[in-house]
Formats: structure tokens, C-alpha cells, sequence
């Protein structure tokens, strides 16, 4: 009898166990595709949703991290060019969720001649995303993104200086005037 009891507990006690692995990995899926989502959809409020307490966005030694308010600049940057993210591959490691995603926008559709793919970790702390690690880039064309931005900064300073800096000015009217100088270099007559 004992026997029995002791069996019995110990596989309840592993049902639940994967159950709560199951219940934790679709979870944490769940939250990665819908902050994916977030951001093709340019949903703000959702992104900041989905976040722990800050926003945190780590690639190779560099960090930075935003408070919830200060991270609406870069985003109304980036959704001035319609960026579209798909999860190309999903899975759980031992930190977070590693997730393969293209990414493809205006801005990185000329500077890189097609989508940027990168291997990303997303940690998890009480529910929600805690950080973002970009830790590897699967498809950057690096040479063609640096020979690309080159071109049109020198454009610029010299057809349309009224549109200067707009490579560093990552806000809204950064964001606008990047656009307008892409649109111009490529409406221009070579």
C-alpha cells in the first residue's frame, strides 16, 4: 500500500512538472509572438505591455536600456519605415526563448538588399520580457549596408543639405527625414 501511494505521488508530482514546463514554454511562445507582432503592427502599448519593468536590448557588449517612456523615441523611428518581423524559428533554451527573425523595412530593404535575419534570446522574468539579446546575425550584408548608407549620406550633403544628420537622429523626425532622403536618392537621376 505504501508502494502504491508512493507511486502515485511521485507521478502526480511528475505530471505536474511537464505540465508546468508545457504550460511555461507555450507561455513564453505566446509572449515572443505576440512582441513580434507588436512590433509589425507598431502597437506601442502592447510593447510596453509586454514588458518586465524596462526595456532592455543587448547586441554583442553593448546594452542599452530604456525606461518604458524613453524607448517611444527609437520606436516611432522604427515605425516610420513599416518594419515587418517574422518568427522563422522558435525555441525554448534554458535563459528564455531563442528565436530566429527577419526583419524587413524600407530602410533595411536598401541598405541590405533584402531582409536581416538574426538569432535572438528573449529572457523572461514575472511574465514578461526582461530582455533582448540580438546574438547573432544570420543574414547582414554588412559591406553592401556600410557602401549603401555611404552613398546616400554623400548625396544628400551635397542635393539636399536641408536633410544633414538625418543618419544620427533616431526620433520621429529623424525617422521622416531618413525616408524622404531614401525617397529622394532613389527618385534622383543618376
Amino acid at each position: 500500500m505504501k508502494r502504491r501511494i508512493l507511486f502515485f505521488t511521485l507521478g502526480t508530482l511528475l505530471t505536474l512538472v511537464f505540465a508546468c514546463d508545457s504550460n511555461d514554454a507555450r507561455e513564453k511562445e505566446e509572449l515572443a509572438r505576440n512582441y513580434y507582432k507588436a512590433l509589425t503592427d507598431s502597437d506601442y502599448a502592447q510593447i510596453v505591455a509586454l514588458h518586465y519593468d524596462s526595456i532592455r536590448v543587448k547586441e554583442g557588449p553593448f546594452i542599452s536600456a530604456y525606461s518604458k517612456e524613453s524607448y517611444s523615441n527609437w520606436f516611432q523611428w522604427d515605425s516610420v519605415f513599416n518594419p515587418n518581423y517574422e518568427i522563422l524559428d522558435f525555441k525554448i533554451v534554458d535563459e528564455g526563448a531563442e528565436i530566429t527573425v527577419s526583419k524587413v523595412c524600407e530602410r533595411i530593404e536598401f541598405l541590405n538588399g533584402g531582409p536581416m535575419v538574426s538569432k535572438e534570446i528573449l529572457r523572461f522574468k514575472d511574465h514578461k520580457i526582461y530582455e533582448q539579446e540580438i546574438a547573432e546575425f544570420v543574414s547582414f550584408d554588412n559591406e553592401n549596408w556600410d557602401a549603401q548608407r555611404t552613398k546616400l549620406v554623400e548625396w544628400i550633403d551635397q542635393n539636399h543639405p536641408e536633410f544633414n544628420g538625418f543618419i544620427n537622429d533616431q526620433s520621429l523626425q529623424g525617422g521622416l527625414n531618413y525616408l524622404k532622403a531614401l525617397q529622394l536618392f532613389q527618385e534622383r537621376n543618376p
